[in-house]
C-alpha cells in the first residue's frame, strides 16, 4: 500500500513556497533539510556547508546558466536523499553559498508530487 507524506506550504515566501523535508547523506551523516520545490530547476542544490559536514563525495566542476543567461562554473558533489519512506540514490547535488536546499527536477522527475496549491500543502506518494 502506498503512503502519502505531507507537507504544508512556506508561510515565509509571498506567495507561499512549497517545501518538503529531505535527508542529506553521505559518507560522514546526514542532515535533515527543509527544500524548496522548484520544478523550474534542472538540478538540485544545496549549501556547500551541508555537503561537505555529510561528506559529499566531489565529482566535477560545471558550467551553469542561469535563467538570465548568465553563466557561472559550479561545483557538484555525489550524494544520497531520503524523502517520506523513498531514497534516491547518486544525485549529483550543486554546492551553493545560499542557506537553502532546492529540491530540482533531477530528484522530483523520480517522485510523485503533487502541489495542492489552494490548500498549500505538498504531497509525496511512497
Amino acid at each position: 500500500m502506498n503512503k502519502v507524506y505531507s507537507y504544508q506550504y512556506n508561510q515565509a515566501y509571498i506567495p507561499a513556497m512549497p517545501v518538503v523535508e529531505v535527508t542529506v547523506k553521505a559518507t560522514k551523516g546526514q542532515v535533515t533539510l527543509v527544500a524548496l520545490v522548484d520544478s523550474g530547476a534542472d538540478a538540485t542544490m544545496i549549501p556547500l556547508p551541508i555537503l561537505k559536514q555529510v561528506g559529499g563525495r566531489y565529482v566535477s566542476q560545471a558550467r551553469l546558466r542561469g535563467i538570465t543567461g548568465d553563466s557561472q562554473f559550479i561545483e557538484l558533489y555525489l550524494v544520497n536523499l531520503e524523502l517520506g519512506a523513498g531514497a534516491i540514490y547518486a544525485i549529483e547535488a550543486i554546492a551553493t553559498i545560499d542557506d537553502e536546499m532546492i529540491l530540482g527536477r533531477d530528484v522530483l522527475n523520480q517522485l510523485v508530487v503533487t502541489l495542492r496549491g489552494t490548500a498549500e500543502v505538498v504531497e509525496i506518494l511512497a
